[in-house]
């Protein structure tokens, strides 16, 4: 059983062997590159819109953070 098993993986192999040959690796290199190019930019340009987003986020929370001091202020001032 067991060199039953053997000659069916060694013919496997050769039939995989004889499938995948360097113009199949070149075509999927090809086909894929393009695909993986388009999904890094994608993802670097949502990066860029966070950073900007986080940006923003940061000046309101300045702005906010200025506001209450001057209502603080003038709080006292009417008191």
């Amino acid at each position: 059983m067991y060199s039953e098993m053997t000659e069916q993986f060694k013919a496997l192999n050769k039939k995989l062997d004889s499938k995948a040959d360097i113009s199949d690796i070149v075509r999927f290199e090809n086909e894929l590159s393009p695909k993986v190019d388009a999904l890094l930019d994608g993802y670097k340009q949502l990066a860029e819109g966070q950073e900007k987003i986080k940006g923003q986020l940061q000046d309101l929370k300045s702005a906010v953070d200025d506001q209450e001091v001057n209502v603080k202020v003038l709080n006292k001032m009417v008191k």
